[in-house]
């Protein structure tokens, strides 16, 4: 015969949470709804359209050209290169190096720039650059 135990067996209750939805709240009857008025869109502000401060070099930061000029900011290299003899744009910008484009993205810090820069391989397309890049910083 089998020994019965003294202990008591234990019957777990799982109680579930119900959730409860609600309903959307019923209007009284004659009563209306006001519409919510329509909202205007505000006017977005374009990166390109936003006026830019020029960045000025510096004592060491300047950028001595192979010529002598020495140049502080975006303007003054734009004016330098259309100026430019093409002996000394040459020893600037090869097919290996670009030192208008170095200058300007981590001096003048302008990487948009630089980045055209350095598709820009001949001096008239250098110029053409430069000019569209200085618009940003004028009105």
């Amino acid at each position: 015969m089998p020994k019965k135990s003294n202990t008591s067996t234990r019957v777990a209750v799982v109680k579930t949470a119900s959730k409860k939805v609600m309903s959307k709240p019923k209007k009284a009857a004659g009563t209306s709804v006001a519409k919510k008025a329509p909202v205007k869109a505000t006017k977005k502000v374009s990166k390109t359209s936003r006026l830019l401060t020029p960045v000025v070099a510096k004592g060491e930061t300047c950028f001595w050209t192979h010529d002598g000029q020495v140049l502080t900011t975006i303007f003054e290299l734009h004016t330098a290169v259309a100026a430019m003899k093409n002996p000394v744009f040459k020893h600037h910008v090869t097919k290996y190096k670009n030192d208008f484009a170095d200058w300007t993205e981590f001096i003048l810090c302008d990487a948009s720039c630089a980045v055209d820069l350095r598709k820009a391989t001949t001096k008239a397309a250098s110029v053409t650059v430069l000019k569209k890049h200085c618009k940003k910083y004028t009105s």
